[in-house]
């Protein structure tokens, strides 16, 4: 059978099953249907992405660091921070510290160390008095300036291997990932596991 036929065949095959879906979708599933399959090894698939997905934050927490030697960053986090907050204009520290996924302690460290860098600065909230907004200051602007292209050769070296589709098609899946878990986050930080678990597996 010619191949663009069988292609075709499988795409409307697909879309009877499921009209939901879109072409992007579909080359996604097509592609993951023609990824060999590994032998048996008693470990689930997903258990298998949470492992590499946690190495894969070590190798660029380890290239970050090394690559920000000679900036007043201590890791790739405190840069992160700074990006962040330079979207923001002028958030609570709370909302910096939710915006960036971080336990409340954590993140309470990593702005003072900015602030103590000067970095960043604090100042009441004019409608809550009891509250602190942080901004970016033209130091940690210029910091900023430095650290964007450092970042930028961190994640060369991580994505090194990938070529542009494949690059495409994780960061695809990933803002897929993300997307999710964001609308769910912000109801799971107080919740119970096991029922945060019945509502993502729903």
């Amino acid at each position: 059978m010619n191949k663009v036929v069988e292609l075709v065949n499988i795409w409307a095959k697909m879309e009877a099953e499921h009209p939901e879906m879109d072409i992007t979708e579909f080359c996604v599933w097509y592609l993951a249907e023609q990824t060999p399959r590994s032998e048996p090894s008693g470990i689930r698939m997903e258990d298998k992405l949470s492992a590499h997905l946690g190495r894969m934050n070590r190798y660029v927490q380890f290239y970050a660091k090394k690559a920000m030697l000679g900036l007043p960053l201590n890791n790739v986090e405190d840069a992160v921070y700074l990006i962040a907050l330079s979207n923001m204009g002028k958030p609570k520290k709370s909302e910096l510290i939710h915006k960036m996924l971080s336990e409340f302690p954590s993140g309470i460290d990593v702005i003072k160390r900015l602030i103590n860098f000067g970095l960043i600065e604090e100042f009441p909230d004019e409608e809550d008095r009891r509250s602190k907004r942080v901004q970016i200051t033209k130091k940690g602007r210029e910091v900023l300036a430095n650290c964007y292209p450092v970042m930028s050769k961190v994640g060369s070296m991580v994505f090194a291997q990938l070529v542009p589709a494949e690059k495409a098609m994780l960061l695809k899946l990933l803002i897929k990932l993300d997307t999710f878990h964001a609308d769910h986050y912000k109801m799971a930080r107080n919740g119970d596991f096991e029922e945060i678990y019945r509502q993502l597996n729903q």
